[in-house]
């Protein structure tokens, strides 16, 4: 069986956009990078701002959108008594559990609204 390869996403430090690829810290320049493929240049790597680095999920919405670590979602809290719709939440990586959270939530049945890093407020 072969293994799925990890995708991340993280912010470039020039253009302040999200990339998408593997992952790699350089030791020797103290630098994190994201490698992907570029349909221009090939293979490259390209320096980001770590704090906005967030693993895929592995997770699709009920959109089809890839969910990563730090996205804002909006659906259906499951809570006591009755469910909420419409409610908004975020995936974070809980490291207790050794995996991806988001409480009481249907994943899977929400949709991606935004990421914490652009979009703060709706978690508010």
């Amino acid at each position: 069986m072969r293994a799925r390869a990890r995708l991340y996403r993280a912010k470039t430090t020039s253009s302040n956009t999200f990339i998408y690829g593997h992952y790699f810290y350089s030791e020797l320049k103290n630098k994190h990078y994201i490698i992907g493929e570029s349909i221009d240049y090939g293979w490259q790597q390209v320096e980001i701002k770590v704090e906005t680095l967030g693993q895929s999920t592995g997770l699709v919405d009920r959109d089809g959108v890839e969910i990563f670590e730090g996205d804002i979602m909006k659906g259906v809290f499951y809570g006591y008594p009755l469910p909420v719709q419409d409610k908004i939440f975020s995936i974070y990586w809980d490291r207790y559990a050794a995996g991806f959270q988001s409480n009481a939530y249907d994943v899977e049945q929400s949709r991606v609204v935004g990421n914490i890093y652009d979009n703060s407020k709706l978690l508010d």
